[in-house]
């Protein structure tokens, strides 16, 4: 047999062993790649939310570019990663994305089976939907005092 047949046998008992977690997700092989991947979920301030089946080394980063990017609300300076733990504790993990982005240093973590993960949207107003909203009240403004005023 071949190393890399073996390897593959060998991978795929491994994963196969305990492969699942609590959520039912866990490693699986893709068959066009033959690469192994595990199922992640991305919510938030992200372009395309939902369900992935990702690459088994993916981090963070390579994570959000493959759900498309985030949005211009979005706040990277604290993503969210629940991890499930063994039994029914979730760890949630605070990451800063933008610190690393920014400066290249900061901890990048590699996702785990399950990892739920969420951008959180900027806090404040979102100045771009006010304005003309509050321009078209002053326009009525402007004009009521300007009829008043005949």
């Amino acid at each position: 047999m071949n190393k890399k047949l073996i390897l593959i046998i060998s991978m795929v008992f491994l994963f196969s062993q305990n492969s699942t977690d609590s959520y039912g997700m866990g490693y699986h092989l893709n068959h066009e790649t033959g690469e192994m991947e595990m199922i992640v979920i991305v919510l938030g301030a992200v372009e395309n939310s939902g369900q992935y089946s990702i690459p088994v080394q993916s981090d963070i980063i390579s994570l959000l570019a493959i759900v498309g990017g985030i949005t211009k609300e979005a706040n990277l300076e604290s993503v969210r990663v629940i991890r499930r733990n063994s039994g029914d504790e979730n760890t949630i993990l605070m990451v800063d994305v933008e610190q690393f982005l920014k400066r290249g240093n900061g901890e990048i973590i590699r996702m785990e089976p399950g990892d739920i993960v969420i951008v959180e949207r900027k806090k404040g107003i979102p100045w771009n939907t006010v304005l003309p909203i509050i321009s078209m009240a002053l326009q009525i403004v402007n004009l009521t005092m300007f009829l008043s005023t005949r």
